[in-house]
């Protein structure tokens, strides 16, 4: 997973440098302009390659594969522990104090 920060007004040459980070995944010169328009987009938008994703995450763009895109979504109905391929998401239940609340609070620990 690559992690991209662009300050578009502030890079020189920005689509080139854009590119040249795409490309090794998969993306070709004619999305090129999508991706600029996702350094000013709300986050959760992203483009697809035919191997990996770019989404914006706040001030980031992500790049990670296709194959992990399908973890992204869990469901978590009660506590428990999850395994993925960087490390274990622990679930815990917690009460506040009002006994009607109950959260559920992820921790992620590496392998």
């Amino acid at each position: 997973m690559v992690y991209a920060r662009v300050a578009a007004s502030k890079t020189p040459a920005m689509k080139t440098v854009l590119l040249e980070l795409i490309k090794p995944f998969g993306f070709k010169a004619t999305q090129l302009n999508e991706v600029v328009q996702l350094l000013d987009s709300d986050s959760g938008r992203y483009i697809l390659s035919s191997s990996h994703r770019v989404l914006k995450d706040r001030k980031h763009l992500i790049i990670s594969p296709l194959k992990d895109f399908h973890k992204a979504t869990v469901v978590v109905e009660e506590p428990g522990t999850i395994d993925f391929t960087g490390g274990v998401l622990h679930f815990m239940q917690t009460q506040k104090r009002r006994p009607e609340l109950v959260s559920m609070w992820p921790c992620l620990m590496p392998h």
